[in-house]
């Protein structure tokens, strides 16, 4: 458990400086093309042409905002002060950026899959820039954490919360998630 404890904390210290450094490379690699050109963004984003590029964003913006960005920004507040409110846009000026990244990568390595849709995203352009054990590894972690992680953080962050504002027991909570989430997952998100 030492070296686990260990682990962590290194990731958790690094992580940091690493996600700005990346923002800042590509805020500079893509000339602040975000800042520079607002109206293009935005215009392409609701283009007739691509009528996929509003259901891409929304569900790239989907698997980002979060219980970080709920549980998250309320523990920074809590532990870090208003000092932490400023941290926070720092780094989201950075992140933005990767996630244009992220994203333009994505919408640029998509491929047909034949039913008039596309298929893409992360691992998929790892796999298209030749990187397939890398993009293989990303797809399994990320399945891993979605089935282990992901919805459980989630689940446990509603229920704490309605047990500690309304005495309500994690297991109505847990059972209300599954019966909010089931149609969801029976229907497909379509």
């Amino acid at each position: 458990m030492p070296f686990l404890s260990f682990l962590g904390a290194t990731l958790c210290a690094a992580m940091p400086p690493v996600l700005l450094l990346g923002g800042l490379f590509f805020m500079l690699r893509l000339r602040g093309f975000l800042f520079v050109h607002p109206t293009r963004v935005l215009r392409g984003l609701f283009s007739r042409k691509e009528s996929g590029s509003m259901r891409a964003m929304l569900m790239a913006l989907g698997g980002t905002v979060g219980v970080g960005n709920i549980a998250g920004v309320s523990l920074a507040l809590l532990t870090g002060g208003a000092g932490a409110v400023l941290w926070m846009w720092v780094c989201a000026f950075f992140a933005m950026i990767l996630k244009y990244a992220e994203i333009t990568l994505a919408m640029d390595t998509r491929s047909p899959d034949g039913n008039g849709s596309y298929t893409g995203g992360t691992a998929h352009g790892m796999r298209a820039a030749g990187w397939r054990r890398t993009a293989a590894l990303f797809a399994v972690l990320c399945l891993g954490y979605t089935l282990l992680v992901g919805g459980a953080v989630q689940a446990n962050a509603i229920s704490e919360c309605l047990f500690d504002c309304l005495r309500v027991p994690p297991w109505v909570s847990g059972a209300l998630v599954v019966c909010l989430s089931l149609p969801v997952a029976v229907g497909g998100g379509k």
